[in-house]
C-alpha cells in the first residue's frame, strides 16, 4: 500500500490480536506462528524494527513464557543491570559515541539497537554450538555508525578515524565494516 498509516494499523491490530489471547489464556498457535512468520518479517523489511521486536517479544511470551522469563534472567545476569534498563543504556551509549565522533568527523549518524529476549533465545538454539547459554552472546547491544566519505577521503581513512576514536573512549568488543554502495556503515558492538 502507499499508505504507511494503513500498514501501521495492521500492525497494531496484530498486537492487539496478541495480548488479548496472552489476556484470555486463548493463545493459539497458528496466530503466534503467523505474527512471527508474516507480520515480524514485514514489519522488519520495512525497516520498522521496534515494532518487529515487540510483535516478537509478545508472541514469545504467549507461546513461551518460561523460556521469556529465563531468557531474561540470564540477559540481566549478563548486562548487569534489569532487561528493561537495556534500551536506556543503548541509547546512552548511541549518544555518548555520536558526540565524541561528531566532534571529529561531519555527517556521522549512530543509531543503536538491543537484543530482545526471543532474538536471544532464538540464536542460542539456533547456533547452539557456538552460543550454548545466553551468557555466551556479544552482541547485547549493537551500535551502528553511518557516514559517507567526503570528497578526497576514502572510507577507509573515515573507517580508521572512527575506529581510533572510539576504541580510545569506549569499551569495545567487536568492530566490523560493511559497505553499502556509497553509503557507509561501522558495525561496533558493545559489551560491559
Amino acid at each position: 500500500t502507499d499508505k504507511p498509516e494503513l500498514l501501521q494499523l495492521l500492525f497494531v491490530k496484530k498486537l492487539a490480536e496478541l495480548e488479548q489471547c496472552a489476556i484470555s489464556g486463548g493463545a493459539s498457535e497458528q496466530l503466534v506462528r503467523k505474527i512471527r512468520l508474516i507480520y515480524v518479517t514485514l514489519a522488519a523489511r520495512l525497516g520498522l524494527y521496534d515494532l518487529a521486536d515487540e510483535l516478537s517479544t509478545e508472541a514469545f511470551r504467549i507461546a513461551q513464557p518460561e523460556d521469556l522469563v529465563s531468557t531474561t534472567q540470564q540477559m540481566s545476569e549478563v548486562m548487569r543491570m534489569d532487561y528493561q534498563d537495556i534500551a536506556d543504556y543503548a541509547e546512552a551509549i548511541r549518544g555518548r559515541i555520536e558526540d565524541a565522533l561528531r566532534k571529529e568527523i561531519d555527517g556521522v549518524r549512530v543509531e543503536a539497537r538491543w537484543k530482545r529476549p526471543f532474538s536471544c533465545w532464538e540464536k542460542t538454539k539456533r547456533r547452539q554450538s557456538e552460543y550454548p547459554y545466553v551468557r555466551n552472546l556479544r552482541d547485547f547491544v549493537t551500535v551502528t555508525v553511518v557516514f559517507d566519505a567526503p570528497e578526497g577521503k576514502s572510507w577507509q581513512d573515515i573507517y580508521g578515524q572512527i575506529v581510533e576514536i572510539i576504541a580510545g573512549k569506549f569499551n569495545v568488543t567487536e568492530m566490523g565494516k560493511d559497505d553499502f554502495r556509497r553509503r557507509q556503515n561501522v558495525h561496533l558492538c558493545i559489551w560491559i
